[in-house]
C-alpha cells in the first residue's frame, strides 16, 4: 500500500488554505475599504459623479421605493465637487429630477435651494439623489 499519503495529505490541505488565502486578497478589500462594482459578468468599477447645485424647487413629490421624495429642480449652477465628475455639467437653466431621503415638506414651489446631486445607478437604471439639500 502506498504509504505517502502521510506527506500528500498536509500538502494538499497547504494548497487549499493558500488558494482560499490568495482568493480573499483579490476580492476588492483594500486597507479596510471595498471598491465599489456594477453587477454583472465584468468587474467594472463605479464612478461616482456628483455635483453642486443651485436653483429653484419647481415640485417636490411624494415617491415609492428606497427614495421617499422626489423633487425637480431648475438649475442656475452646477458646480464641480473637487474629485468627481459632473453629471450636470452645461446643464444650467434645465430642470432636473432627483430623488432624496430629506423630509420635504418644509419647503416651497419656487423656493431657491442647494443641494449635492449625486448620479447612482440601480437596478431601475441610472437616477440622481439630492443630498444636503438647503434653502
Amino acid at each position: 500500500m502506498f504509504k505517502g499519503y502521510r506527506v500528500i495529505l498536509p500538502l494538499l490541505a497547504l494548497i487549499m488554505v493558500l488558494s482560499v488565502a490568495g482568493l480573499a486578497a483579490c476580492s476588492g478589500e483594500k486597507n479596510g475599504t471595498t471598491t465599489g462594482t456594477t453587477t454583472g459578468t465584468t468587474n467594472t468599477p463605479v464612478v461616482e459623479r456628483k455635483a453642486n447645485v443651485t436653483g429653484n424647487l419647481v415640485a417636490v413629490r411624494v415617491s415609492k421605493g428606497a427614495y421617499p421624495w422626489e423633487l425637480d429642480i431648475k438649475i442656475a449652477d452646477a458646480g464641480d465637487v473637487i474629485g468627481y465628475a459632473n453629471p450636470l455639467k452645461g446643464k444650467s437653466g434645465q430642470t432636473i429630477t432627483a430623488k432624496t431621503l430629506k423630509y420635504m415638506l418644509g419647503f416651497t414651489i419656487g423656493q431657491g435651494v442647494s443641494a449635492v446631486i449625486i448620479e447612482e445607478t440601480g437596478k431601475d437604471g441610472t437616477y440622481l439623489v439630492a443630498s444636503d439639500i438647503n434653502g
